[in-house]
This record gives C-alpha cells, sequence and structure tokens, in this order.
C-alpha cells in the first residue's frame, strides 16, 4: 500500500505527512487522503474488506474501496476525515484480502483539526449593570460545535452566548 507513491509498512504504528498517514493539521472540518493498493503478483488480488478502528474511527470514513486489484496493477481508495472539535485523531486501517503472505494489511492513520474561532464582539466590551451582551462565535469550520467560557468557568454551549455578568468570555470550537 502506498500514499503520495510512499511505501506504507504493514503494521506501521507511526503516521508520516510523506505517506499521508498523517493527513497534517486540518483547519477546516474535514479532509482527505488517498491511498494505492499495489499487486505484485500474477493473480488478480481481491479485497473483501477495508475497515477502521482504533479510538476516533468514526471520525474517519472510506467511500468505497476496490473488490479486486488486477495481476501487476494497482488500485486506490480515499479515506475521508471529518471533526467539529480541534484535536488529534488517531485510527487503523485494515484491508482484508486473499493475499497467501499478508491476508490482513493494518497502518495507523491520524489527522490533527485545527479551528479557529473568532468571537464578536472583539475587544474589550462594556454594557450597564443589568444589562447583557450577545456574543457570537465563528469558525473556519462549518461542523464546527462552540463551548463558552468566563475565565476558566464553561457557562454555555452554542454558536451565540449572552453574557449577563462582568468576566473574560471566549468560545472554543
Amino acid at each position: 500500500v502506498q500514499g503520495n507513491s510512499t511505501n506504507i509498512t504493514v503494521g506501521s504504528l507511526s503516521v508520516s505527512t510523506g505517506n499521508v498517514t498523517n493527513f497534517g493539521t486540518i483547519s477546516t472540518g474535514s479532509g482527505s487522503e488517498t491511498y494505492t493498493i499495489q499487486n505484485n503478483g500474477g493473480a488478480a488480488l481481491n479485497i473483501t474488506n477495508v475497515s477502521l478502528s482504533g479510538m476516533n474511527a468514526s471520525n474517519f470514513s472510506i467511500a468505497s474501496f476496490p473488490s479486486s486489484v488486477p495481476a501487476n496493477g494497482n488500485a486506490t481508495f480515499t479515506i475521508g476525515f471529518s471533526a467539529t472539535a480541534a484535536g488529534v485523531y488517531n485510527a487503523t486501517v485494515t484491508i482484508a484480502s486473499n493475499d497467501p503472505n499478508t491476508p490482513s494489511y493494518t497502518y495507523a492513520i491520524q489527522a490533527t483539526e485545527k479551528i479557529s474561532v473568532s468571537v464578536t464582539p472583539g475587544g474589550p466590551v462594556s454594557f450597564c449593570s443589568g444589562g447583557s451582551q450577545t456574543l457570537t462565535a465563528s469558525s473556519n469550520s462549518s461542523n464546527a460545535t462552540y463551548t463558552w467560557y468566563n475565565g476558566s468557568t464553561e457557562v454555555g454551549t452554542g454558536s451565540t452566548y449572552v453574557a449577563s455578568t462582568a468576566g473574560t468570555y471566549y468560545a472554543v470550537g
């Protein structure tokens, strides 16, 4: 198996941007990488399944995979990534086939989501006692969810928050 025309070692637990097992830092909420299954044998390689497992497997997806790879040929499949919160996401890819030497080919993948959040109005905002100010969070990800804080105390969730007490408010996506 190759990513970016670079071999991925069977059973590899390490990730690399060189072979795109590390999707890198994504700041849009989603991304994808394409992998090539190579068949150096003289008979067709039948692919019975391509699956994802591990702690963050649900953040990755496989739309489709080839059912076979011709003798001395190759075929590709794409893994998608989607997240609504910043963080490092890990999973394991398993390719099941009729390969007599490696019927189960596994390797690790990883993506880092970095959602940039901005709050409006920006900067210090004053309001009178008994008043309030509506704060709005936005980001570079259409999938983002937000948690609002006043100092270190969580005070709400959602894209807007109505501040009615003095404090230093910020949102995390």
